[in-house]
């Protein structure tokens, strides 16, 4: 009895001890798991700051290029259109030039040489046209609508030179100035330049 008494001792004690060293283990097993967890948890969320972070810089990024393209179309198309301006105003001098000669000019008839210069404006005016519809679609419509009021301005005093009126072009240039003055400013807005007189 005292063998069975010891053994059970024994092994009670080391029951208790498995129990403990097993407990610990188990606690620790456990406590290294939820850590492990947590870190998974983490790693996760921060899996998702990242690409939540990279999808903002990526649009941040491209809407700057965006505007910074459209910025260039607006100086292209502007840059456009005022070289057309210069060019329709002088073939319209030229125009004006012509129909006051009263003469053949280098041996070529009047009548051919108004025909020619009425065409050389007709194709500036075209040329301004053009840009101003390339304009309509990257500036705003206060801009545009000068473009359009200029170009009508100018077909109206090229018809009053083919008329016979023979001041239209003087009388006119003082609104050609203004209107072109009005596209100037009109176009630094466009591109956000401050007019120098504000």
């Amino acid at each position: 009895m005292m063998m069975e008494a010891l053994l059970a001792g024994g092994l009670s004690l080391v029951g208790g001890w498995a129990g403990a060293y097993f407990h610990g283990y188990l606690n620790k097993k456990g406590e290294n798991l939820a850590t492990h967890e947590d870190i998974d948890k983490l790693v996760d969320q921060m899996r998702a700051v990242t690409a939540a972070t990279k999808e903002i810089e990526s649009k941040i990024e491209g809407e700057a290029w965006d505007r910074q393209r459209l910025w260039e179309l607006k100086r292209d198309v502007l840059f456009e259109i005022n070289k057309a301006i210069t060019e329709m105003v002088n073939s319209l001098a030229v125009l004006n030039g012509v129909v006051e000669t009263d003469n053949t000019t280098k041996g070529v008839p009047r009548w051919e040489k108004r025909a020619e210069t009425s065409k050389k404006f007709n194709e500036a005016a075209s040329r301004f046209d053009e840009s101003a519809f390339r304009a309509d679609l990257v500036c705003g419509r206060e801009t545009v609508r000068q473009f359009y009021k200029f170009s009508i301005f100018m077909r109206e005093v090229a018809d009053e030179i083919l008329e016979g009126k023979t001041r239209a072009f003087e009388e006119a240039l003082a609104q050609m100035t203004l209107s072109r003055d009005g596209i100037k400013a009109a176009s630094r807005r466009e591109l956000g330049f401050e007019d120098e007189e504000a």
